[in-house]
Order: structure tokens, then C-alpha cells, then sequence
């Protein structure tokens, strides 16, 4: 996966991308993003906040992070309902220990973004 930092967002990528992340996410199309049949596309140019929190972006953070945004703001934007929330969590985790995260270290991510994430997953309304 190539990326690079940016001012407003932290990254921004820079080749399309490709994830399998299931069928718990029915297809669906929202700008950068694109849902069909169980795989997550993310086109060039899509800009994400890497990790959140008092935490340090590393190599094995960067794709579980930049997959986890990208369902957080679908649910924001209202594509998707907030209840595909558990599954876009669970994923993040399962995609943390792919990639050889340290078992203590993504079970206190994942427990971050399960009662942290609310939040940051609910569509926002004008006031």
C-alpha cells in the first residue's frame, strides 16, 4: 500500500486499493469508496486520520486503520446503518493481528474503538 502524510488528514492514498472484508457489508458506492461483492475498493486520492487517540501510526497500523475510517464514514454519512459498526470493529482487529500486531496492543485497540468509536460512527446532524 502506498501513502503519504498530509496537512488537513493525516494520509492520503495514492494507488487504488483493494480489501476483502466479507459479506457483512452490502454493496454500496460513496465517493472514494466502493463495497461489491465482499471487497472494499478505495480510490486514489481517499484521505484518512491513520490511528486516533493518544497511539503512534506504525506499518502494521496503516491498512487496518485506513479500512476502519472508511466504514466509520460510511456509517457518518449514513450509506451504511451504524449496526454493520460490530463487524467494521471486528474486522479492524482481525486485520491488526494479520499483521503481526502485538496481541495485548490490538486487544486494547480494539477495545478503543468498540467503546470509543460511537462517536466517530454515528451520522451527524446540522444544528
Amino acid at each position: 500500500m502506498r501513502y503519504r502524510k498530509r496537512r488537513k488528514w493525516k494520509y492520503l492514498t495514492e494507488d487504488p486499493e483493494q480489501f476483502v472484508v466479507g459479506d457483512n457489508f452490502p454493496d454500496v458506492e460513496f465517493g472514494f469508496l466502493k463495497v461489491e461483492n465482499g471487497v472494499l475498493h478505495i480510490q486514489p486520492k481517499y484521505a484518512w486520520d491513520g490511528a486516533s487517540g493518544p497511539t503512534i501510526d506504525t506499518r502494521n497500523t496503516m491498512t487496518p486503520s485506513l479500512v476502519h475510517d472508511a466504514f466509520y464514514q460510511l456509517m457518518r454519512e449514513g450509506v451504511y446503518p451504524v449496526s454493520v459498526k460490530p463487524y467494521a470493529d471486528r474486522l479492524f482487529y482481525e486485520m491488526l493481528k494479520e499483521r503481526r500486531m502485538w496481541f495485548a496492543r490490538a486487544r486494547l485497540w480494539y477495545r478503543a474503538v468498540v467503546v470509543g468509536g460511537p462517536t466517530s460512527s454515528y451520522v451527524l446532524e446540522a444544528p
